[in-house]
């Protein structure tokens, strides 16, 4: 972790304590963009249930893109707690293969694209098995978004809030500081002065996984 991630040294200590309530193997952060989950900043236990997940996100994942598979990854596990998850078989493997994360000349339906997966899929199938972690916005389109200002359960796997912890999640955690910044953000514009910024915890990855691509021979492991 690198030093201007967070100013205090036991941020760490404090999300785990309260990760610990909740006894979940994992936790992320919230996004202020469209996406469900980002996998830039992961924090896991080592149980049976991360390396679970982090098989099928290792097995099924090709290409340049890992955000759908981490995903699909989920909603497969989740869907061994979540009865309104069983009827969920890989979809969203469907929308992975290289080459098809842009519209191509031949496709006709929007549906069809990658960006329609990550953007209105994904949420629809997570809306469905958690509505109490997402909201529809009041624009025409009735846009699904996940409430980013709270503290999200799902299993085995909590969601910290894009903006700052409430008081009442940490208030008897002791190594956690008075003011508990969002577990993963975007840092504050550098020219703002130091009072007004709040570091976010933010892992760098110097040299991530090589995958080659999509495969026949992959697509047929799943």
């Amino acid at each position: 972790f690198t030093q201007p991630s967070f100013d205090h040294r036991s941020l760490l200590d404090c999300y785990r304590a309260v990760a610990s309530d909740y006894h979940v193997s994992m936790f992320a952060g919230s996004e202020h963009y469209q996406v469900f989950l980002n996998a830039a900043v992961l924090y896991a236990k080592r149980t049976s249930w991360t390396r679970a997940l982090l098989s099928l996100w290792w097995r099924d994942r090709c290409g340049e893109k890992d955000q759908l598979v981490l995903w699909s990854s989920l909603f497969r596990l989740w869907s061994l707690d979540e009865a309104r998850l069983h009827n969920y078989h890989d979809q969203l493997l469907d929308y992975v293969e290289r080459g098809s994360y842009r519209k191509k000349t031949n496709v006709t339906s929007k549906n069809a694209t990658y960006m329609y997966a990550r953007r209105v899929l994904t949420f629809e199938i997570a809306r469905h098995a958690f509505p109490n972690n997402f909201m529809t916005t009041r624009s025409p389109s009735g846009r699904i978004m996940i409430k980013e200002s709270d503290l999200l359960y799902f299993p085995h796997f909590i969601f910290f809030p894009l903006t700052k912890l409430k008081p009442n999640v940490y208030k008897d955690k002791p190594m956690c500081p008075s003011e508990v910044p969002p577990f993963r953000g975007v840092v504050h514009n550098q020219k703002r002065s130091n009072e007004h910024r709040v570091h976010a915890f933010i892992f760098h990855t110097k040299h991530p996984p090589n995958f080659d691509s999509c495969s026949p021979s992959s697509a047929a492991q799943r």
